[in-house]
């Protein structure tokens, strides 16, 4: 089994282990298929900020006491995760500057984004990008 980091994963876990101290909210992370994959530097850029966002989000609105990151390559596509438990909401399509720049950061690099809350249920961000 392979100890091997790649650069954007290593990245990132420093930038989530820095919020969640700051923050008081247990982060799980989760990469898989990152090493020797060739992802673009504006991708990794839009991944990085689109992470950064999602905990934003988390910490200006979720209530949540644990999150989970999940980035994984796999196929041809990029894809990112970002959950809580937190308090959720029902009308996502009253999408606030936070949201509105997740889906700038997936628009700029020709990704996907996906949201999926519900009241009481937490929120489910998500990032699809070819790479």
């Amino acid at each position: 089994m392979s100890n091997k980091v790649s650069p954007l994963e290593a990245s990132l876990r420093r930038r989530i282990a820095t919020w969640s101290k700051r923050e008081g909210v247990a982060v799980e992370v989760h990469c898989n298929g990152l090493v020797g994959q060739r992802i673009s530097t504006p991708v990794q850029a839009a991944v990085k900020a689109f992470v950064a966002e999602g905990l934003n989000n988390i910490a200006a609105h979720a209530a949540a006491g644990t999150a989970s990151v999940f980035v994984r390559s796999s196929g041809g596509l990029l894809r990112v995760l970002i959950e809580d438990d937190g308090v959720g909401f029902s009308s996502p399509g009253a999408a606030g500057g936070g949201l509105k720049r997740l889906q700038k950061l997936a628009d700029d690099v020709g990704g996907t984004r996906l949201l999926e809350s519900g009241k009481g249920k937490g929120t489910s961000l998500g990032l699809e990008v070819r790479i």
